[in-house]
């Protein structure tokens, strides 16, 4: 194996080790690697949302009851408050009679219940004179106090409420003494916060 056949198999040879060399080169530095981290955030959001506007209660001069159902969205943890405007029903008329035992508002009791992703939660029977600025500072305040929100109101501990219900029942017992005739009003705020 002389001449043109042997040089061109040496060549060959040469060519493949060089190649095997290359790779072995380049394929150490495909071994190299790094490390990239990536954060991002999502901030943390509630809304409630639901009847809004006037809605009758029909005849409140007789006990009865209504109840309301919204829709909460929480990404993280939250608490809830609900404020009265007036305190109970009040009159929003001048009085008719003016000699007599009349009331010219009602007092009523809120039942809140909060559906979660885990565990539910509301309180019951919360007096409508309770449902004050006061009384829900705790609960709206940048520092949340848990205690003093838990009096009236509360928290979802440590879940979160995406597309749940929430249903707010207002009820009135019979008035003690009769109610002036006219329309009684109030307006009850509910808030929730993420915690």
């Amino acid at each position: 194996m002389t001449g043109r056949y042997a040089r061109a198999r040496r060549g060959a040879v040469l060519i493949a080790l060089a190649s095997i060399f290359c790779v072995a080169a380049s394929g150490a530095r495909a071994g190299d690697t790094g490390a990239l981290t990536i954060k991002g955030t999502v901030t943390p959001s509630c809304g409630i949302t639901g009847p809004g506007g006037t809605v009758n209660l029909g005849n409140v001069s007789a006990a009865g009851s209504h109840q309301f159902t919204m829709t909460v969205n929480c990404n993280a943890p939250f608490a809830y408050a609900a404020v009265s405007a007036n305190g109970a029903l009040v009159s929003t008329g001048a009085p008719s009679v003016v000699t007599g035992s009349f009331n010219q508002s009602l007092p009523y009791t809120l039942t809140t219940d909060f559906t979660t992703d885990g565990a539910d939660f509301g309180h019951s029977n919360v007096p409508s004179s309770a449902l004050t600025d006061a009384n829900a500072a705790p609960c709206l305040a940048a520092t949340y106090d848990a205690a003093g929100c838990a009096t009236y109101f509360g928290d979802s501990g440590t879940t979160v409420a995406i597309n749940k219900s929430a249903t707010l029942t207002v009820r009135w017992s019979n008035p003690a003494n009769p109610l002036l005739a006219g329309s009684y009003t109030d307006t009850i705020t509910i808030t929730v916060r993420a915690m």
